[in-house]
């Protein structure tokens, strides 16, 4: 999935922020300079017991972030 614009982007992360039977894990976090790479896991069901892991790379500038790529590996049905 591509998920690209402010706006559309803005739609997806919060729709994963605000579901409440989920839970988003930070598991390994690397700064260097304006590049940020960020391992997680992300669960979710009655007992968290559904997950997938994924990585971020991250670019930021202005203390915005200008660029962001994912990848999961899983599936987030």
């Amino acid at each position: 999935m591509i998920v690209e614009g402010y706006q559309n982007c803005l739609e997806f992360w919060k729709s994963l922020i605000e579901n409440h039977d989920a839970q988003f894990m930070p598991e390994n976090v690397i700064v260097s300079g304006n590049k940020a790479v960020i391992q997680w896991k992300y669960m979710w069901g009655e007992k968290l017991e559904n997950y997938v892991k994924g990585m971020n790379l991250m670019t930021i500038l202005d203390n915005k972030i200008t660029e962001a790529v994912g990848y999961v590996k899983g599936d987030l049905s």
